[in-house]
């Protein structure tokens, strides 16, 4: 009885081992993580510097934006202070831009890459990848900002 105990006891660590080492290389390795949930797909941009993406909502389709996409989104921009600095949630027309350098702060085009229609997204955007040290209109020097995007069509 004593031996069989022990020997579960090393099978349990074992696998807990295994199980520890399969995360912590999940955790280091570079590019794009996929998730999956009821067939639903979602490739979340990991590991660049200075961007942190939450999946708040399952997008659809199998058509996912690329860099020069047109878009068309609901947003909400807030700084750490819950202080709203830019929205369209209120709209009747959802926003409609290009994907692309210029068009946005560099973390949100990040942050956007790799969603499906209907997905929704929260993106954490480090002053390197926002306004930095420059600011704009309603937002500080330095601000990390965090976004809250709901992507309603990839417009072909």
């Amino acid at each position: 009885m004593v031996r069989a105990k022990k020997i579960l006891i090393v099978i349990f660590a074992v696998l807990l081992i295994g199980f520890m080492a399969i995360a912590v290389a999940s955790l280091k390795r570079p590019g794009i993580k996929t998730y999956e949930q009821d067939g639903s797909v979602a490739d979340v941009p990991q590991n660049i510097n200075g961007l942190d993406v939450l999946l708040l909502q399952y997008g659809t389709g199998e058509r996912k934006v690329q860099a020069g996409d047109y878009v068309l989104l609901r947003y909400e921009g807030k700084l750490p202070s819950q202080t709203v600095f830019a929205t369209n949630m209120q709209q009747a027309e959802p926003f409609g831009v290009y994907v692309k350098e210029g068009n946005m702060t560099e973390g949100l085009r990040q942050g956007i890459l790799g969603m499906r229609e209907n997905e929704k997204r929260q993106i954490i955007v480090s002053p390197e990848l926002g306004y930095g040290s420059a600011g704009s209109e309603g937002v500080p020097a330095n601000s990390t900002l965090i976004y809250e995007v709901h992507l309603l069509d990839i417009v072909e």
